[in-house]
């Protein structure tokens, strides 16, 4: 049974290359040589292959998605306001120092890039340039209205991360939905939404949408088997490169205008998606050089896939715990961004949403931790479903006065 998985991580490879022209303006000597920031860059990939690997292992069958770019930089951020025992465990976890964290942080700075300057005549008569890809990294601090957190640490945050700063009223989050969908760059992702008792949040936005290499892609007239479903299937363009093949897995790749990968990875011989989603398949894949070749032969190959979407939302709290990072659940006084007033981490969300189709790739991930204080009041839901006959009673508020009783047992 074949089986699709889209390697979201392979992303951030790419994404990081993108950003390359922001080393040339660095004076600050705290940012070493190319080869240490190559080095460091690495540590984020080999994070980011780890933490795919721990996710993956908890997915069943549904189709599913996973930023490990956007869950990195709610951790460093983390990591950046606390200390102790609490970073500690993200700074082993992520395998980096302060100085490390804050090298990424550069390398991704003002990274908000529009691609595609072609220019048309529009119905108006007037000359419009064509926005044909855009990829754009947002990291921001939100506190709850009447909180009080620590001045001083909060610049140095700000300034590291490239982040905005906002404090509004966690019960009115309009403005929160209107400066997500203002970055995202699409309106079908879930907006977050932060929980009232909290009393501070940080979060990440990364948006990446961009255009086939060679414009839209071609349905297929025939019908492939995917699965047990007959669907006609998209026809990629011709690539450099032969299929890469081993024992347990095959893949192959297309390419978007703006320098994206989408890697496909096929299990074989009844091998899991579990165990093709390993951080040693992973890099190993988006590490292939596919273009072989010889005197006699160039290879050429194309992917045929279904457009597929994958939409969730889903805590993260549990991936923090499998990779080792636990303490920041539990109230402590190792935050310094609230004056080390105990406090502690109530969970880390990450809402997805990537569409691949005929035009090419619109992905996007949320990522926020919300806080709260060893005095906030959390607030756990229930459903009381109403599953069997039953009686019920209606009273008014005031007097609670009795006004109707009765049972059902049947409904229409």
């Amino acid at each position: 049974m074949k089986r699709i998985c889209l390697i979201f991580v392979c992303l951030l490879f790419l994404v990081s290359c993108q950003s390359s022209q922001n080393k040339d303006n660095r004076t600050n000597s705290n940012y070493g040589s190319e080869s240490n920031e190559k080095e460091i860059l690495t540590k984020l990939n080999q994070f980011s292959f780890q933490a795919s690997e721990k996710y993956f292992n908890e997915v069943k069958e549904d189709n599913d998605a996973f930023s490990p770019l956007s869950f990195y930089f709610n951790l460093a951020m983390i990591n950046s306001m606390a200390k102790n025992i609490v970073s500690k465990e993200i700074a082993d976890v992520l395998s980096m120092s302060q100085n490390d964290i804050e090298i990424i942080a550069e390398k991704f700075k003002n990274n908000k890039l529009f691609y595609g300057d072609e220019i048309k005549e529009s119905n108006e008569g007037k000359l419009e340039a064509i926005e044909e890809g855009f990829f754009g990294l947002d990291n921001s601090f939100w506190i709850n209205e009447n909180q009080s957190i620590n001045n001083k640490i909060l610049p140095k945050l700000i300034n590291t991360f490239n982040a905005n700063v906002y404090k509004i009223d966690f019960s009115n989050q309009k403005f929160l939905e209107d400066y997500t969908r203002n970055f995202m760059k699409n309106d079908k992702i879930i907006l977050p939404k932060f929980d009232v008792s909290s009393i501070f949040t940080i979060m990440n936005l990364l948006s990446l949408k961009d255009v086939w290499s060679f414009g839209d892609l071609k349905e297929s007239t025939e019908d492939y088997q995917f699965n047990t479903i007959s669907s006609k299937m998209l026809l990629g363009n011709y690539e450099d490169g032969k299929i890469y093949e081993e024992d347990d897995f095959k893949s192959f790749y297309i390419n978007t205008k703006n320098g994206y990968i989408l890697t496909f990875i096929l299990p074989k011989n009844n091998t899991s998606l579990q165990d093709v989603m390993s951080k040693k398949t992973i890099e190993k894949v988006i590490n292939i050089n596919y273009t072989m070749s010889n005197e006699k032969t160039s290879y050429k190959t194309r992917c045929i896939f279904p457009k597929f979407t994958i939409s969730n939302s889903k805590s993260l709290k549990k991936l923090c715990q499998n990779l080792g990072i636990k303490e920041m659940f539990l109230p402590s006084t190792d935050f310094l961004i609230f004056n080390e007033n105990s406090s502690f981490v109530h969970d880390v969300i990450q809402n997805i949403y990537i569409e691949v189709n005929k035009n090419g790739i619109d992905a996007g991930a949320i990522t926020y931790t919300s806080f709260f204080g060893n005095n906030s009041q959390q607030t756990e839901y229930f459903d009381f479903v109403v599953d069997r006959s039953f009686g019920f009673v209606i009273t008014d508020v005031k007097a609670n006065n009795l006004l109707f009783s009765g049972i059902v047992q049947n409904i229409i």
